[in-house]
């Protein structure tokens, strides 16, 4: 479904990659990847049902994102696991699918506000890695929960 999105060429818009779309429960930044590891090491995540949609918006005035509802308890009890590894997140969680970066000027007229909506189970809950390179983001999962 995702794979069907339109990708128009709009000015300043920069489309993620399918391979590199993902939903963030809490952004941990530069932590000792080990450490993380130990606090979510013995969570038990549920398996709950996330819903997309209903429409692409502008999120944080630099991303085009797909809203995700229904993964509010698994960001709780990851925000809960990782508590003081990283400084409070003061804004309420937001759950989301980044489609698109956008760039200052951009101009994302063709795509804004397009209907979007899929549920699906969430069989996993992933620490993942990222590292910024001139060609974009690259990510290594270094940890994987299944859902119970």
């Amino acid at each position: 479904m995702l794979q069907d999105l339109p990708e128009p060429r709009d000015q300043g818009v920069r489309w993620v990659p399918i391979a590199n779309r993902h939903i963030t429960l809490q952004f941990l930044g530069d932590v000792d990847a080990e450490e993380a590891i130990e606090r979510l090491g013995d969570k038990q995540f549920p398996q709950v049902e996330a819903r997309l949609g209903p429409a692409i918006d502008v999120l944080f005035e630099r991303a085009l994102a797909i809203p995700v509802a229904g993964i509010e308890t698994l960001a709780t009890q990851t925000r809960n696991a990782t508590k003081g590894l990283v400084r409070p997140d003061r804004r309420p969680f937001v759950g989301h699918l980044t489609v698109a970066r956008l760039g200052r000027r951009a101009r994302p007229t063709r795509i804004l506000g397009q209907m979007f909506n899929a549920d699906f189970p969430v069989h996993e809950v992933s620490l993942i890695s990222s590292t910024l390179t001139d060609a974009g983001s690259e990510y290594e999962t270094l940890a994987t929960w299944h859902t119970r």
